[in-house]
């Protein structure tokens, strides 16, 4: 089996960064554990050892870079730019909070501050490698946590493309890493509710090594080493650090060498599926909390998309198809074309190394049978949707086009005919991608200046109110983020609060604040619940921007 097309030894620049980036963060998290363990507190100069462990593994291995060409990987280059273009976009529209209330955000910040400031004295949390990493990015010493936290994720999801190509490229050469990335970009919706909507940062932390950890595995097989071993236990300990999901990841990798042994007859030796197992055990032993916290995975909060749509209502009864055709409609077609050529490769006994990709899509699809977080897996089965993707591109479409194209003489015809392929593929997907940066202006047009003004009002908290201060919202969950920036006890939401209600609260916490939306009114009314508390005897103003005002209780 020759499913890869370049050298052990020679790496693309490409690799050879995405192997980097992937060390330094394993290395990372690592050396942040340690650094807890011994002196209960996590600074930067983790990120100072990472980067010297890069330096130390590029010296020990002495690959060899081959530079590709600046033509030969423009495709990459511009894929590469356009989604850093997106994501840069939308960090634009919502620079401080995601677009709704994501408890991820608030927990994994709150954590990672804890840990910076040496106030995280307990066992480890859940899933906690993406907060390792937080806390010494922060520990930097950034004047707003918010935005840097938001800046820190959105680089951790362009890091994604990379590992994305890199992979690509080890399983079938450039050509297959281009047509993942570009895959990547505009079919999985992935970045954007990790970015703006739903969190999953340590889902994203676990896509991420889960790609390095693929990467490495099949280049362990094909050549072993001391070394080689070793990286591979160490990266699926830290796989399970990153999210308990991720066992689907090693357990795909750990199926798939069992596959290509007896089913494919490679030339592939059992005993390597040891050694992801010896990295799951040492997490077990020395963490053994974090292991049994792995059905966590299987619960969440259930939901299903309610819509007119004959295709969901059809679908209800398989929430891991419904949610796939939620986030991206046409993925419910290569949902199809991917199960098609995956008959096609069982029966022709050539799936290769894409069997731990169909065993990821396929194991996420069967695990949502028995979850309440459908919604998750399916999220996550965009990964190995958009790498299979390459082999729906080549086992299905490209015959189709050379059967159209073997009717046509002109060689300039053909040529034509293969452009015009290409950009009908790309424009469809771009029709159905959330890689549009047109929502992200119109976002940016209300957002931005909503988010500022939420700031405005957390700095004006931090330099005049009293140290005991504390503050309720009248129905602005943001300000959840206040004692992260101003260090004032928040005590919850009041949704359409009266002064009244308010006050009776308020009158047991003082000195107390109030933070009303000014453009809040009740459903077909024209009074605002700003004019009440100016109208309120307990309340007097004393702040106040575009967005908010702010009431002291007298």
């Amino acid at each position: 089996m020759k499913p890869c097309q370049v050298s052990i030894r020679e790496y693309s620049t490409l690799e050879a960064l995405s192997d980097y980036l992937g060390i330094f963060l394993i290395a990372s998290v690592i050396l942040a554990s340690f650094e807890w363990l011994l002196i209960s507190k996590i600074s930067y100069i983790v990120y100072i050892e990472g980067f010297v462990t890069v330096v130390l593994s590029h010296l020990v291995f002495r690959r060899k870079i081959v530079y590709l060409p600046k033509e030969k990987s423009i495709v990459f280059y511009i894929t590469c730019l356009f989604y850093l273009s997106i994501l840069l976009t939308y960090l634009y529209a919502f620079p401080y909070f995601p677009l709704f209330p994501s408890a991820d955000f608030k927990t994994h910040l709150q954590n990672a501050l804890a840990f910076t400031e040496g106030m995280y004295s307990s066992s480890l949390p859940a899933n906690p490698a993406v907060e390792l990493l937080l806390s010494a990015w922060l520990s930097i010493g950034f004047d707003n946590p918010l935005f840097y936290t938001r800046l820190f994720i959105m680089l951790l999801n362009w890091s994604t493309i990379f590992h994305v190509y890199a992979l690509g490229h080890k399983i079938g050469g450039r050509k297959v890493g281009e047509v993942a990335s570009i895959s990547y970009t505009l079919v999985s919706p992935f970045w954007y509710h990790t970015l703006i909507e739903a969190g999953l940062y340590a889902n994203l932390l676990g896509i991420v090594i889960g790609l390095c950890f693929i990467r490495w595995f099949i280049t362990m097989l094909e050549k072993q080493g001391i070394i080689r071993y070793f990286l591979i236990i160490v990266t699926s300990s830290v796989l399970i650090l990153s999210h308990s999901s991720s066992i689907l990841i090693l357990a795909a990798c750990i199926m798939a060498v069992i596959y290509l042994r007896f089913f494919e007859g490679e030339d592939l030796k059992l005993r390597l599926i040891a050694l992801p197992i010896i990295g799951f055990l040492l997490v077990l032993l020395t963490m053994p909390s974090l292991i049994f916290r792995l059905p966590s995975a299987l619960q969440g909060p259930y939901f299903m998309a309610t819509t007119s749509d004959v295709i969901l209502e059809f679908l209800k009864h398989a929430p891991f198809l419904s949610y796939i055709y939620a986030f991206n409609s046409i993925s419910l077609v290569l949902f199809a074309l991917i199960t098609i050529t995956f008959i096609q490769s069982v029966l022709n006994k050539r799936l290769g190394y894409y069997s731990i990709f169909y065993l990821w899509f396929f194991g996420a699809f069967g695990l949502s049978f028995f979850s309440s977080n459908a919604w998750r897996f399916a999220l996550l089965s965009f990964i190995p949707m958009c790498v299979l993707s390459v082999k729906v591109f080549n086992d299905i479409l490209l015959p189709i086009f050379s059967k159209i194209e073997a009717y046509m003489l002109n060689p300039q015809t053909r040529r034509l005919l293969k452009y015009q392929l290409i950009c009908l593929v790309i424009i469809v997907l771009m029709f159905y991608s959330t890689a549009d940066p047109l929502p992200a202006f119109r976002f940016a047009s209300w957002s931005r200046d909503q988010q500022n003004n939420v700031y405005d009002a957390m700095l004006w908290f931090a330099q005049n109110t009293e140290q005991n201060a504390c503050a309720v919202s009248i129905s602005n969950s943001q300000f959840y983020f206040l004692p992260y920036i101003a260090h004032r006890e928040f005590l919850g939401i009041f949704p359409s609060g009266h002064p009244d209600t308010v006050y009776s609260y308020l009158k047991d916490h003082r000195p107390g604040y109030v933070i009303v939306w000014n453009r809040l009114h009740p459903y077909n009314e024209t009074w605002h619940y700003v004019d009440l508390y100016h109208d309120s005897p307990y309340f007097v103003e004393v702040w106040s921007n575009y967005e908010f005002t702010i009431f002291k209780v007298k």
